[in-house]
C-alpha cells in the first residue's frame, strides 16, 4: 500500500508561475499548466523555477519514477494532481535550492 501526503495551499494575489524541464530546449520558460500534462520518468528531472499552478479543470499527472526538484517553490492545484508512484518506482520530490 502506498500513501501520498499532499499539502493544500491557498494563495491570494498574483504571482509568476513556472516550471522547466531541466533538459528542455528553452530552460526558464514560465508557464501556468492550462491543459492536461504528464511529467514522466523518461523526461526527468523537472525543476521548478517558480511556483506552479494547475488550472481548474486541468490534470497534472506525475508518473512513477519521475523526479521533481521544487527548489523552494510549490505547486498550487486548482484542478487535479495524480501521483502514480509505486513501491518499486517512487516519485522523487526534492528541494534542490
Amino acid at each position: 500500500m502506498v500513501f501520498v501526503l499532499v499539502d493544500v495551499l491557498v494563495l491570494v494575489g498574483t504571482a509568476n508561475f513556472g516550471v522547466v524541464q531541466v533538459s528542455a530546449e528553452a530552460p526558464g520558460v514560465i508557464v501556468i499548466i492550462t491543459s492536461d500534462t504528464t511529467w514522466t520518468k523518461a523526461d526527468r528531472p523537472y525543476s521548478l523555477t517558480g511556483p506552479v499552478m494547475v488550472n481548474n479543470g486541468v490534470t497534472l499527472t506525475i508518473e512513477a519514477g519521475a523526479t521533481v526538484n521544487v527548489n523552494g517553490y510549490y505547486i498550487v492545484v486548482n484542478g487535479t494532481l495524480r501521483v502514480l508512484g509505486s513501491a518499486t518506482e517512487i516519485i522523487h520530490i526534492a528541494d534542490c535550492e
